[in-house]
């Protein structure tokens, strides 16, 4: 069963970029076509996701018993959403401004402009989703099993520091 999943991912994603190039070509050769360039991004973006998702190994799959809103899931990752919401923003204007420009104007600004939107997109793609400690948590746990208890009171109030714990 997994070589039927991984030849129908693999079909599935050679037909999500045939799908893109058409796209790509309909909105650059034939304008008068946009809707039809549209549907191929669409359809190009469902082909991509069905093929990820067979190409997932069975164990990784989850199962909850109830999905969360999605209102639940931007409200938690606040920073993506925003982030790519910024690259699409970008990458429209840039368009728009390559639209309204004569073939032999400059389009320094355009490129710059896409490029940054290409930048925050794939900045949102590839955040982590945890952050590693920039600075260790220090924790006075004076009583652990690495610490010692000091006999000497007057000792402990010396050396405020030595017994802290980086954990």
């Amino acid at each position: 069963m997994a070589g039927r999943h991984r030849a129908a991912a693999s079909v599935l994603l050679v037909l999500a970029l045939a799908l893109a190039f058409l796209a790509q070509f309909y909105f650059l050769r034939r304008p008068e076509y946009r809707w039809d360039g549209l549907l191929f991004v669409f359809l190009s973006a469902l082909c991509f996701v069905l093929s990820w998702r067979l190409a997932r190994p069975a164990a990784a799959l989850p199962t909850p018993s109830r999905p969360a809103p999605l209102s639940a899931w931007i409200r938690v990752h606040r920073a993506v959403v925003a982030l790519a919401g910024l690259g699409c923003i970008l990458s429209l204007v840039a368009s728009w401004q390559a639209r309204s420009r004569a073939w032999n104007q400059d389009t320094t600004a355009v490129v710059i402009l896409w490029h940054a939107g290409l930048a925050v997109v794939l900045a949102a793609a590839f955040r982590p989703t945890t952050r590693p400690a920039l600075v260790p948590r220090l924790s006075r746990n004076r009583h652990s099993e690495g610490a010692q208890r000091p006999k000497n009171p007057a000792a402990s109030r010396r050396r405020p520091f030595a017994t802290l714990r980086v954990t």
